[in-house]
């Protein structure tokens, strides 16, 4: 691990980031990018072994630093300190994974509500990009209502039995693992009759077809499930309590994507426009949408850092919402 002290100030988290650069980042990628040297970054990058940085950047728990340590995926630190760590990478412009639901949405839920042999199995494959995870929620016959789903979960002893369809669901026929919403109680309320899983999406029985967009892309997919077993220490939270479970996701989900939109998308700009020697333009200095960006990014709140989720949650007001 890179960090130690618990009682580490901003300065010395900021040096023992850069350190950890220094020492792991090819020769020549930090004076690269302190010289605006975008080429050569450029070919410093596509000499990187993706695979296996991402390994020793999770292992160092950089990917994902206010996860717990102890899990051996994360940093645990506070949002604060997570931010000036994150400043740090950001400005190196250094390689991430690219697990974006797992991260930015599953971790913080296995976090939140998993038990502690979940929390091991699951938190370091994740931080280290070696399983790729997808979210499978959405239904043809449900449109924006998470709770009207209609696949079916069916207990069996130590399994369940899972049969229905899900659509829309980004990455499936590149993921390892699936996050699944089902019904197990046809007798209560539907938010109170759905329960959370985790699906190994190499399971017999699951049918991943994707969907062929106009540029010819098929990032999206239609999945089935016909007699798919799933083993029921694979349950995330308590049986009947997947509402509660799942919208940890999906408010993870909300913090992810307003983190990348509001400080990427300036980032991205703003490199455009130095290269050209436009950073006078209205674009960067003049537009309010530009200066809530760039305030976005120079200055996020803790709770936009899409790894602090697990620290704001109060468990206890979700579960009241299916009351």
């Amino acid at each position: 691990m890179a960090v130690d002290a618990p009682e580490i100030t901003a300065e010395q988290l900021r040096d023992q980031t850069l350190a950890w650069l220094r020492d792991n980042l090819p020769p020549g990628w930090m004076e690269a990018v302190d010289a605006g040297d975008d080429e050569k970054v450029s070919a410093l990058r596509g000499e990187l072994d993706y695979s296996e940085w991402c390994v020793r950047f999770g292992e160092a728990g950089y990917a994902t630093p206010t996860w717990p340590k102890e899990d051996g995926a994360g940093l645990s630190l506070p949002p604060g300190q997570a931010k000036v760590v994150n400043e740090v990478l950001n400005r190196y412009r250094v390689p991430r994974p690219f697990n974006i639901i797992g991260i930015g949405m599953g971790g913080p839920t296995i976090i939140t509500w998993g038990t502690d042999e979940q929390r091991r199995r699951l938190l370091r494959p994740l931080a280290t990009n070696q399983e790729i995870w997808c979210q499978m929620f959405s239904e043809p016959g449900a449109g924006s209502d998470v709770a009207g789903l209609s696949t079916r979960a069916i207990r069996d002893g130590d399994e369940w039995i899972v049969n229905g369809q899900k659509v829309w669901t980004s990455g499936a026929h590149d993921s390892d693992l699936g996050i699944l919403l089902a019904r197990t109680d046809l007798d209560v309320p539907k938010h109170r009759g759905m329960t959370f899983f985790l699906c190994d999406m190499d399971d017999p029985g699951i049918d991943i077809r994707p969907i062929p967009q106009m540029n010819g892309d098929a990032e999206f997919n239609e999945v089935f499930f016909t007699d798919v077993r799933v083993p029921h220490e694979r349950v995330l939270g308590q049986v009947g309590q997947g509402w509660a479970v799942a919208m940890t996701t999906l408010a993870s989900e909300r913090l992810m994507m307003g983190g990348l939109r509001a400080g990427l998308a300036f980032d991205d700009l703003l490199r455009l426009a130095q290269r050209h020697s436009r950073t006078k333009d209205p674009a960067i200095t003049g537009s309010d949408l530009a200066c809530n960006q760039r305030r976005a990014w120079e200055r996020p709140e803790p709770e936009a850092d899409i790894n602090s989720f697990p620290d704001q949650v109060d468990r206890t007001v979700l579960e009241d919402e299916v009351d």
